[in-house]
C-alpha cells in the first residue's frame, strides 16, 4: 500500500478546457490541482460574486448587441428619409 493521496476526477470538463488549463498551469509552474483548488476556494468564498460577474458580462454583451442593432436601425431610417425626399 502506498501513501499517495487518492486521485480526484472531475467529470464533464471539456477536453479543450482541460488542455488549456494544463498548459497554463505548466507555464506558471503550478499543478492542475493547485489551479482547481484555487478556483473552488474562490467559488466557495463568493458564489454570488461569481454569478454576478457572469451576469454582468452577459448584460454587457447584450448591451453591445443592442447598440449595434440601434445603429443599424438608425442607418435604415436615414436611408428611408433620404429616399422620401
Amino acid at each position: 500500500m502506498t501513501d499517495k493521496p487518492d486521485r480526484w476526477t472531475i467529470r464533464g470538463i471539456a477536453p479543450d478546457l482541460q488542455r488549456r488549463v494544463r498548459e497554463r498551469a505548466e507555464a506558471k509552474r503550478y499543478t492542475v490541482g493547485e489551479v482547481v483548488t484555487a478556483a473552488l476556494e474562490a467559488w466557495l468564498e463568493a458564489p454570488q460574486g461569481i454569478a454576478q460577474s457572469q451576469n454582468t458580462l452577459a448584460l454587457e454583451d447584450l448591451a453591445a448587441r443592442l447598440a449595434e442593432i440601434q445603429a443599424r436601425l438608425d442607418a435604415i431610417e436615414q436611408l428611408q428619409i433620404g429616399r422620401a425626399r
